[in-house]
């Protein structure tokens, strides 16, 4: 039960680890581009 519980563990840890790289690599590609627009603008 222990080694299952930190199997599940570490695979939520993983997926929340991704996701947030995700958000963080997104959030990073759409500030410049919100910079460029409000230059264009």
């Amino acid at each position: 039960m222990l080694i299952i519980t930190g199997c599940i563990t570490l695979i939520t840890l993983a997926i929340a680890g991704l996701t947030a790289w995700r958000l963080i690599r997104l959030t990073g590609q759409s500030l410049p581009d919100c910079n460029d627009d409000f230059i264009f603008f």
